[in-house]
């Protein structure tokens, strides 16, 4: 099935320099907007402004309940090397279990933290079903007045969009909208294609220039020629 989508960067939800030099950029779910109890995408910059250094990136939840003495982290963790004045942008997605507890983000090196975040889940979560749009000008924002529709419109970059089709597991409908599929990575394009092989509704509007809707990723998703 097919639908739309508008560009707009969304800003990093924080971002802390540690005393390593080592910076942290988080972006979490969707324009930093999310949904419990579902698979969520994470995007995680590293920067490093001094010495090379080895180490890990670790992201954590908590799940269950404090008073009935049943709570429990999940970790993901994923080995990173940082030359000298480097930046990585590493993809994650996520279960989150409720918002109750903060998600925390960490770099750790030789056993020492040397950046780390926590983010308060109850700021940046919503019980509606999401619409991205990604696009040059697309403007969606009314049907965010419409409350009875029960839908977000959120417009994510491009580059922030998941590289697993799990990261779109509370994402309604996807709207294109002036951007090329072609400036997504390899794995990035193969979630969406694996979302939409299972169901999910992308939807595509051309414009007055439609050279973009003969590239080649295009071309692959759809059922008829432009």
């Amino acid at each position: 099935m097919l639908v739309m989508f508008t560009v707009m960067m969304g800003a990093p939800l924080s971002s802390c320099i540690a005393a390593s030099s080592i910076s942290l950029q988080v972006t979490l779910g969707f324009s930093n907007t999310f949904r419990p109890a579902r698979w969520t995408p994470l995007t995680v910059t590293l920067g490093n402004h001094g010495r090379d250094v080895s180490g890990y990136l670790e992201v954590r939840t908590r799940d269950g309940d404090e008073f009935r003495d049943n709570a429990f982290d999940i970790t993901h963790r994923r080995l990173i090397d940082l030359t000298r004045d480097s930046r990585k942008r590493v993809h994650f997605t996520v279960r989150m279990p409720n918002v109750a507890h903060p998600l925390v983000i960490r770099f750790v090196a030789d056993g020492k933290e040397l950046a780390a975040e926590h983010i308060d889940l109850r700021t940046h979560f919503t019980a509606n079903r999401l619409l991205l749009v990604v696009s040059r000008d697309a403007n969606l924002d009314y049907l965010n007045d419409k409350t009875d529709h029960g839908i977000r419109v959120l417009y994510p970059h491009p580059e922030l969009l998941p590289d697993h089709w799990q990261g779109y597991d509370a994402v309604e409908a996807i709207i294109l909208h002036g951007v090329s599929l072609e400036e997504l990575s390899a794995r990035q394009y193969d979630a969406l294609r694996k979302w939409i092989a299972q169901g999910g509704t992308f939807a595509v509007s051309g414009g007055a220039d439609y050279a973009w809707l003969r590239t080649p990723r295009m071309i692959e998703l759809f059922p008829a020629s432009p």
